[in-house]
């Protein structure tokens, strides 16, 4: 099986921009679903990670600048049709901790398309050659990794009542 370098870089620009994508979408979403949390810790985890997607851009931007291209591209779809879910959650469910969970199963669902996305981009970057994007992709991707866990240990933490239903 043969791919052309330029085919291959082609569409690592692709990946990238359905990446960056969604990082905007993360970014417009994730203050508002933290906002509405009642778990005080869960909120402070999704501000957090407000303030590092930010630094997960501009380091896409020096990469797409680097390559000579633009970061605006196709739309990552499944970034959207989870930040649609958010706002379903948000709007079907009364607050309390068990739209807290809702929202934070859909939350891990974005770290892990997040997780996702910078591994390819890993292996794009690699077979290409880019060996100075390697390191970039990785701390996104550590950055990801640990947000999901966080989330993950709010919910383990979660004492169960057996007051009814």
């Amino acid at each position: 099986m043969n791919l052309r370098p330029s085919e291959l870089r082609a569409l690592y620009v692709i990946h990238l921009q359905q990446l960056y994508s969604t990082e905007v979408q993360a970014l417009d979403a994730l203050p508002t679903v933290a906002i509405d949390l009642s778990a005080p810790a869960v909120r402070q985890r999704l501000l957090l990670n407000a303030i590092e997607t930010p630094v997960h851009m501009t380091m896409l931007e020096t990469i797409f600048a680097e390559l000579g291209e633009e970061p605006d591209g196709p739309s990552c779809e499944a970034m959207g049709a989870l930040v649609r879910l958010c706002g379903y959650v948000r709007e079907q469910r009364p607050a309390g901790l068990a739209r807290d969970v809702l929202l934070v199963g859909v939350v891990q669902e974005m770290k892990h398309l997040g997780i996702a996305k910078y591994t390819m981009a890993q292996t794009f970057a690699k077979v290409l050659g880019y060996e100075g994007h390697l390191a970039w992709f990785s701390r996104a991707k550590g950055d990801e990794e640990r947000a999901e866990q966080e989330l993950n240990f709010f919910v383990l933490g979660l004492e169960l009542t057996d007051h009814g239903p």
